[in-house]
């Protein structure tokens, strides 16, 4: 089971690195533009929800375009420390969707929902070194 986790692990990783490789400024600039783009895409249709959904809207758009951002940084820049950023925002990104979702539950289980939030953040930040 290591060695075939280990072995997918490798693959993702020299895969990512040779297709960051091919990566010209250019295409690397009009990435970044399309992330940017979907962004405001997705912020403006947060408009259409009120309170609490629009809050999660705009966290779901917020954790979207960080996490894009940490992988267009790895495939353009590619390093284990680019790797660790990637998933450090992907652990960052549910943790800020999951606060804003504990917000609408009832008041006896937001501080349970919480507590499993930070816990699920502490544990994805633990599992990405």
């Amino acid at each position: 089971m290591k060695t075939k986790a280990l072995a997918l692990v490798l693959g993702v990783a020299f895969g990512t690195g040779a297709l960051a490789q091919s990566m010209s400024q250019a295409e690397y600039r009009a990435e970044k533009q399309r992330i940017e783009t979907e962004y405001k895409s997705a912020r403006s249709a947060c408009v259409a929800f009120m309170a609490n959904a629009r809050d999660i809207c705009v966290a779901e758009a917020d954790a979207n375009v960080k996490v894009a951002r940490a992988d267009l940084e790895a495939r353009f820049k590619p390093s284990q420390a680019a790797a660790y950023k990637v998933r450090v925002a992907h652990a960052s990104a549910d943790y800020a969707v999951a606060l804003e979702t504990c917000d609408e539950q009832p008041a006896s289980a937001r501080g349970i929902c919480v507590k499993d939030a930070k816990a699920t953040l502490a544990a994805a930040k633990a599992k990405a070194r």
